[in-house]
């Protein structure tokens, strides 16, 4: 017991805390597929993040990755602007799965969740409140429905944290288009917490009301 302490005390000591972007995704009905299916999917999934990620300035073999076996997290370094995770990043990989779902016998549609916040990263890897609530959004109902009334030439259904809509989008950046971001109320386990949904490509009847709004 006492070397046990002595390890987890030594663990804490070379924990790093950092600020850092964070992506989570996760392949919307994969359950019904075979395995082949699954490893083809997964490839291309993954194989479209990196580009997506390339193409938006944020180089891939720099950020933090876990698998998640049908989706992934990714932890952005801070020394990355943010914001690029919102625009272009969204806006490329929604291109990417466009492109594929072209000549695909089974199309990929994917949940995407974004936060930014403070990580605790071990020898383990990264863990934190931060990625506890980042899964939360992931699977929360408000960007499944999202997602599942969206077209089907819209393959991303995006939600973000109040904290990433305060902190981003809706500070103007370029490319973001701040009125298609709809306020949405998360109730998964123990959180209820205010987020954000926004399906690139696609004005739903809400963010239609938002528009006009303006």
């Amino acid at each position: 017991m006492v070397q046990v302490l002595r390890n987890v005390l030594g663990a804490w000591k070379t924990t790093r805390i950092r600020h850092c972007g964070l992506l989570a995704v996760d392949v919307a009905s994969s359950g019904q597929w075979d395995s082949e299916q699954f490893v083809r999917a997964r490839a291309t999934l993954f194989e479209s993040l990196r580009t997506a990620f390339e193409d938006s300035g944020v180089p891939w073999r720099a950020c933090r990755t876990s698998d998640r076996g049908d989706g992934m997290v990714v932890v952005v370094p801070q020394r990355f602007p943010v914001h690029r995770l919102a625009y272009p990043l969204l806006d490329r990989l929604s291109a990417q799965l466009r492109h594929h779902n072209r000549y695909a016998r089974s199309p990929l549609r994917v949940r995407v969740a974004l936060h930014a916040g403070t990580v605790h990263i071990d020898r383990y890897g990264a863990t934190g409140y931060a990625k506890v609530l980042l899964a939360r959004l992931l699977e929360s109902p408000p960007v499944r429905g999202a997602l599942a009334d969206a077209p089907e030439s819209c393959p991303v259904a995006a939600i973000v944290s109040n904290t990433f809509y305060d902190d981003v989008v809706r500070n103007g950046y370029p490319g973001i288009e701040l009125e298609r971001y709809v306020p949405v109320d998360v109730h998964v386990k123990e959180s209820s917490v205010r987020g954000w949904v926004h399906v690139p490509g696609y004005v739903s009847s809400d963010a239609e009301r938002r528009l006009r709004s303006v």
